[in-house]
């Protein structure tokens, strides 16, 4: 059996082989892609009629069907076919990335987690919010196969001549017009599920929903796609807030959306944390993985951070507080006065 690496190096050799002979003289490149949680494999094969925008196929889970016992060639053939069914189903005008006038109004936020994506962070402009940051994409389009956007690099930020706190400001409004958040719960949701297919996304309501009183809440947008970006929606944070005085609780259900729970709910951090560990490693696929943490929304300093947190903060500024406090007393106490300075001295006259 091969290796991966021999794997790789075999299917770009010999790709042209099962393509059509208008393949021949293309260009055949792997290269490495930074996605949420992962580092994938893509392979891409320029067009013959030098179309700029070409699919990328990841080759990884063609790995696995390899170890699981698929035939090679059946892999190869596979791949082909990927290929050229995409030949002329991709197409867009390369201004609606490059020219900023044009793309600011298709920049949308997407939120994943710091930790395990130091590298895609290093390629990318990034907001960081607690342990988590924020990424930017153009939307390009849809079909029936799904969404189709290109990230927002320093190299195309460089292009457009704008500033990463721009960016970030279209981002968060274009979210209202482009994929409004969605404030529901549960059972709202899970109703929402069963009404699927007879009742277009695009006429459900948008933004807080909420006239029950349930123990958890789902914060994600109409499209349910990357939906945890909801949590950059100020206005509808601070409904919540108002929705609940005692505070609430952020869990990072996966990249597309969150769920919220009241602190009035008898759960500790720590039951939540576990709960999210546990399904995370069992139930959520790596690439949409979010986070093993706890959050909460300060509405104080409009802000989102660790579950906790807050309290620790102000903890830390009171013993600062009184730590500086007591060394001022100290200072006041031990340093004398001027009249201290010169009591008991004999004075000389200045010759």
């Amino acid at each position: 059996m091969m290796t991966y690496d021999e794997f790789k190096e075999k299917i770009r050799d010999k790709i042209k082989d099962v393509l059509p002979e208008r393949y021949e003289n293309t260009e055949v490149e792997i290269h490495t892609v930074n996605k949420n949680n992962q580092q994938l494999d893509g392979l891409t094969i320029s067009s013959p009629d030098g179309n700029p925008v070409v699919p990328t196929i990841y080759l990884n889970s063609f790995y696995e069907s390899y170890q699981d016992g698929e035939y090679f060639n059946d892999i190869l053939e596979n791949i082909a076919n990927i290929r050229t069914g995409n030949e002329h189903k991709i197409s867009l005008d390369v201004n609606s990335i490059t020219d900023y006038g044009i793309a600011k109004d298709r920049i949308l936020p997407i939120v994943v987690g710091a930790e395990k994506n130091a590298a895609m962070l290093a390629d990318r402009p990034h907001r960081n919010m607690a342990d988590l940051a924020v990424l930017y994409r153009v939307e390009l389009g849809n079909d029936t196969r799904g969404t189709m956007s290109t990230p927002v690099t320093y190299r195309l930020l460089r292009q457009w001549n704008v500033s990463q706190d721009e960016i970030h400001k279209a981002a968060v409004e274009n979210m209202e017009r482009m994929n409004p958040s969605t404030f529901k719960t549960m059972t709202q949701t899970m109703e929402d599920m069963m009404k699927e297919g007879v009742e277009d996304n695009a006429s459900r309501t948008s933004g807080l929903d909420v006239a029950e009183e349930e123990a958890m809440y789902v914060l994600t947008n109409v499209g349910k796609y990357n939906g945890a970006a909801a949590i950059l929606d100020e206005n509808l944070m601070e409904q919540i807030s108002e929705k609940f005085q005692e505070g609430f609780y952020i869990i990072p259900s996966s990249i597309h959306e969150t769920l919220i729970v009241p602190k009035s709910q008898p759960l500790t951090i720590t039951y939540l944390e576990n709960m999210v560990s546990e399904i995370n490693a069992t139930e959520v696929s790596p690439e949409e993985m979010l986070s093993n943490h706890i959050y909460e929304y300060d509405a104080e300093k409009h802000e989102i951070i660790r579950a906790g947190k807050k309290r620790e903060r102000e903890t830390t500024r009171e013993s600062i507080k009184t730590k500086l406090n007591a060394k001022k007393k100290e200072a006041h106490t031990e340093l004398p006065g001027s009249k201290d300075l010169t009591a008991g001295r004999k004075t000389e006259p200045v010759m």
